[in-house]
């Protein structure tokens, strides 16, 4: 998912086949599933032309995130300490995790 929430921040708007091809993703459910999970996050959203963009949500996060590690996206500590660091989402090939506080 690091490389979907990179692709559409660098590319700002793109459709799901260009997703997918750029990101060379042979099953389109797996990219689906990926999509629906950000979407139900609302770290991306979709126009009424099905197109694909990172929410506001999701801009902000990803500059946050830079912000935070220093231009990179780091995985969370598996128990917040403070507000701060559980507002961080892990976002990595596999899930998303959001962590909200108190723990």
């Amino acid at each position: 998912m690091k490389d979907l929430v990179k692709l559409l921040a660098a590319s700002g708007k793109l459709k799901f086949t260009d997703i997918k091809n750029k990101l060379k993703i042979d099953d389109p459910t797996k990219l689906s599933f990926h999509l629906r999970i950000l979407k139900e996050h609302f770290l991306i959203e979709q126009d009424s032309d099905k197109i694909y963009m990172l929410s506001s949500n999701g801009k902000n996060l990803l500059e946050n995130l830079k912000k935070i590690d220093g231009g990179g996206l780091r995985k969370c500590a598996a128990r917040p300490k403070n507000l701060l660091e559980g507002l961080v989402c892990q976002v990595n090939v596999c899930s998303i995790t959001v962590f909200t506080y108190p723990p």
